[in-house]
């Protein structure tokens, strides 16, 4: 029987099923919990890491299923034993059987058919970089409606994994989703993240995170004036400039060093 829900619906229902809260799913599966209930929620694509581990930590469930929504959750027990004697024989060595070219077809044609699935519902899968080539950084992900959240105490951020590559100093890198169409013109959209660096300083026409007292945190591009004067530009005619004075007691934050955009 075909389920209509996505991978993200299944991998709710078989946490659930297995009786384990999303925080200790996620850190079984070595990812971070806010990513976790995205996938589950379908904001997020499973990406072919989760997949894997899935399979590694938890061998009766059916990866079939999971793919597909076809068959049943839970392998049985008899199918996962047969699995080990297949894997025992494979460490033997082989002896001739007539049967044996039967079941290195039945083999081919499985993995002929995973490959089949997976290449179909490629778009469902997020390749993300190998541990060895990523790097994580605090993602704060509760935007609000003027710009971006007051951003809150380090122990209760979640984590966003990146290429390396993509970031000079990620150790003073954090990501945070924006709110707000402020932005627009900039290629900053509602809902995107951002990736900032605190210790970049801080140039004219680049964009930048900036704590305005009493409002909390802003993204615009930093402009200086041929009067010397330093000004917060919006990308949307909609809003207006904000001059910065010492009255104002604005504090920049960091510099924009990624966007990520949102499907």
């Amino acid at each position: 029987m075909k389920n209509n829900y996505g991978i993200g619906e299944r991998l709710r229902k078989f946490r659930e099923q297995s009786e384990l809260k999303i925080l200790d799913f996620s850190r079984i599966l070595g990812i971070s919990h806010g990513f976790l209930s995205e996938v589950e929620q379908g904001k997020k694509q499973a990406g072919l890491d989760l997949i894997m581990s899935l399979k590694r930590n938890f061998p009766l469930l059916n990866q079939e299923w999971l793919l597909t929504g076809e068959g049943e959750m839970f392998r049985n027990k008899e199918e996962k034993q047969e699995e080990k004697g297949e894997e025992k024989q494979a460490q033997e060595p082989p002896t001739p059987s007539p049967a044996e070219p039967n079941k290195i077809k039945q083999l081919e044609q499985k993995v002929n058919y995973l490959y089949k699935v997976i290449s179909e519902r490629s778009s469902e899968f997020q390749l993300l970089p190998s541990l060895s080539e990523s790097v994580q950084i605090p993602f704060y992900a509760y935007a609000v409606s003027a710009g971006i959240p007051d951003l809150p105490p380090d122990d209760s951020h979640d984590l966003l994994t990146l290429d390396k590559k993509l970031l000079k100093r990620p150790k003073n890198a954090f990501a945070v989703r924006v709110s707000g169409t402020s932005m627009i013109g900039a290629g900053i959209a509602d809902g995107d993240i951002i990736v900032v660096d605190r210790t970049t300083e801080p140039t004219p026409n680049k964009i930048v995170v900036v704590s305005l007292p009493g409002e909390g945190y802003t993204v615009k591009t930093l402009q200086k004036r041929k009067n010397g004067e330093f000004w917060l530009k919006p990308a949307n005619p909609k809003f207006k400039s904000v001059k910065l004075t010492p009255a104002v007691q604005a504090s920049i934050v960091g510099r924009v060093v990624l966007i990520i955009k949102q499907p």
